[in-house]
């Protein structure tokens, strides 16, 4: 748990604390200890140098969990909170909110596969599981790749 605290420690660019829920343990019914966690991220310029800065952290994050002595890791699933469009009522009203815009899942499996020496020049979205990625977010992201 420290490591998760350490991790997150600080406040974001805007002062909301860096970490928003967690770290929260439990058995993960296949065996081991399932983690989960929820940050704050900073709020830059644009999508991509938000979810550039968000990689960096998670994958950071995932180093160290996995790199601590604990064997019964089994699984870590880690969410991070930033400002989004998001549709508030029933008339169509839309505000910019914070909520959940990326959430990842690595297992301890795949995590032994990764060569953390190199973690600079891997594609860690090659590796980790994607569970949600906010939909303007995966439209940009998409977009700029059909433009490379």
């Amino acid at each position: 748990m420290a490591i998760g605290r350490a991790q997150f420690s600080g406040t974001t660019d805007e002062g909301r604390p860096r970490l928003q829920f967690g770290p929260d343990a439990s058995d993960h019914r296949r065996g081991g200890i399932w983690l989960v966690m929820e940050f704050n991220g900073d709020e830059l310029a644009t999508v991509p140098l938000k979810k550039v800065a968000l990689d960096r952290q998670m994958r950071d994050a995932y180093k160290a969990f996995y790199a601590a002595a604990c064997d019964e890791l089994a699984q870590i699933d880690l969410a991070t909170y930033q400002r989004a469009t998001v549709k508030v009522s029933q008339m169509g009203k839309v505000e910019s909110l914070p909520g959940v815009v990326f959430k990842t899942r690595l297992q301890r499996d795949a995590a032994n596969e990764i060569d953390w020496a190199n973690k600079e020049d891997l594609d860690f979205n090659d590796i980790w599981d994607t569970l949600l990625l906010n939909p303007a977010w995966r439209k940009e992201h998409t977009e700029l790749k059909q433009d490379e």
